[in-house]
């Protein structure tokens, strides 16, 4: 088999994941070999970093480096010896770095590999399923306002305005939309999600499905 390029980026990143320190590198490896299906990318990041103390952008990295050869081993459908080997071998022909590190980036290279759970993989194809919507939701709010209401007469009363905020991006743009909603609108929408909610637990509950 040709020996596998990969991107140079992926390079320096497994470059930091060797520099970092060896119970650090064991946690990483512990998490990635521990992947849940369906745990979503940003979910797990996040999750790298209570456990490991990584910074944001370092978690990211490893989690892209990951990503990236676990992608390659799924697109050529080759096993995880063959897929170490291929890139093993790209990295042995880079002179620009010492024989020790070069040692030490490849048996980096090969725990990754052979730590990192096929289920991250379902992972991607979820949210690759989820982001096929032109828009995808990133937070939400409900809030409540007690605003009052006039007549000729003068101050007549007052009426509690829900409002709902919906964060989104779309067309790699933030967006965002606003609804106000009465008492008894806001009340409905409380039963969809509930409703939403008890059908959610009978799928999840149902033998055979794994969500």
């Amino acid at each position: 088999m040709d020996s596998i390029n990969i991107a140079e980026e992926d390079f320096d990143r497994l470059l930091l994941f060797t520099a970092l320190e060896s119970d650090v590198k064991e946690k990483i490896l512990k998490e990635l070999s521990a992947y849940k299906k369906g745990l979503m990318p940003t979910e797990f990041v996040e999750h790298l970093i209570r456990v490991s103390n990584l910074d944001q952008d370092a978690a990211q990295d490893v989690f892209s480096l990951v990503v990236n050869l676990i992608t390659i081993k799924d697109s050529y459908n080759i096993d995880s010896e063959r897929l170490y080997s291929g890139v093993a071998e790209y990295f042995s022909s880079i002179g620009e770095i010492s024989e020790e590190l070069k040692q030490s980036v490849l048996k980096d290279l090969h725990d990754i590999i052979f730590n990192t759970s096929p289920d991250i993989l379902f992972s991607l194809a979820a949210l690759g399923a989820i982001s096929d919507n032109s828009r995808q939701i990133s937070n939400t709010r409900i809030t409540h306002e007690i605003k009052p209401v006039f007549l000729r007469t003068g101050l007549e009363g007052f009426v509690m305005v829900h409002s709902l905020r919906i964060d989104y991006r779309e067309n790699n743009q933030d967006k965002e939309l606003y609804f106000s909603m009465d008492t008894s609108e806001f009340e409905a929408l409380k039963s969809a999600i509930k409703y939403a909610e008890s059908t959610l637990k009978q799928i999840q509950e149902k033998p055979g499905f794994d969500f």
